[in-house]
């Protein structure tokens, strides 16, 4: 699936020229289009793309914050290929999901989304206690978050609403559910005075709980990144971040894409390669 942010940009723009003429007009149209008879192409765009075809790879171009929430809220995705117009228009992506800067080094230990490890317990703790399937928070799991959170901030612990969203979504929370912890954490933190914790039921238990305890989360696995390994969480697409530099100069930890065939060719094999892992995984659960 290419993934644009409308119709405008398979008209008028570097990527146009680079799919030519014919595919561009098959997409524009919408209809599918075949890629050298392997691959199926199809477009979408953040009014259109409400659902994806089982097992997709999304190369979404023009890539910015917008487009790669939507994204997260799609399910089934094998693969996801961010290629943003401006430099830093998918960072929040490429941090909540540690995504391979195409052309950079691997880190070999990725940072967490969230080092307070006491935060990270609590927030693995209401996880479990939510329904984080639902766009909207119900609310009386809204009266968890903000028990919880109110907790955290009494004992003095940073809420960085960036950073609690990022973590929710890559730990299976919907985008928007995820949108209303990150306003109700940033609301709590912007309190003048320390919350009163007295009509909670024995804070100090769940505090000493969260403690104990190590954050049960994916960040603990090894990051899922060009090379195609399964992360724990069932679903997690693979990532990768393609920055494109139209002035065609190369940078360190940096690729030059400037409309021409070497995007595509990338992405080609982006596919085939997702495609074979999709299908050894299948013979594998099917193998006696």
């Amino acid at each position: 699936m290419l993934f644009t942010p409308s119709k405008q940009q398979l008209k008028t723009t570097t990527l146009a020229q680079t799919l030519g003429p014919v595919v561009a007009k098959s997409l524009t149209d919408n209809r599918r289009t075949s890629l050298n008879g392997r691959f199926t192409l199809e477009n979408k765009t953040l009014q259109t793309g409400r659902f994806a075809l089982p097992q997709s790879v999304v190369i979404a171009c023009y890539a910015n914050e917008k487009m790669m929430e939507h994204l997260d809220g799609l399910k089934g995705l094998v693969g996801v290929v961010a290629v943003p117009y401006i430099r830093d228009a998918a960072d929040v992506w490429q941090k909540r999901w540690n995504a391979h800067v195409h052309g950079a080094a691997r880190q070999a230990q990725p940072a967490p989304l969230i080092e307070d490890r006491v935060v990270a317990a609590a927030l693995t703790s209401l996880t479990i206690l939510v329904n984080v399937s639902h766009g909207i928070l119900h609310p009386r799991d809204k009266q968890s978050a903000d028990m919880i959170l109110r907790i955290l901030r009494a004992k003095g612990h940073e809420l960085d609403p960036v950073s609690i969203k990022s973590w929710a979504i890559r730990n299976g929370w919907d985008p928007k559910g995820g949108e209303d912890l990150a306003k109700l954490a940033a609301r709590i933190a912007g309190l003048k005075g320390t919350p009163s914790l007295t009509k909670f039921n024995d804070p100090a238990a769940l505090y000493a709980r969260w403690q104990s305890r190590p954050p049960n989360s994916p960040e603990s696995s090894a990051p899922f990144q060009l090379v195609l390994r399964p992360r724990r969480r069932a679903g997690a697409p693979l990532c990768i971040l393609i920055l494109e530099e139209h002035a065609g100069r190369r940078a360190p930890g940096q690729v030059a894409y400037s409309g021409n065939k070497a995007l595509l060719k990338f992405l080609y094999r982006t596919a085939h390669r997702a495609s074979a892992y999709l299908g050894r995984r299948l013979q594998r659960r099917l193998s006696p």
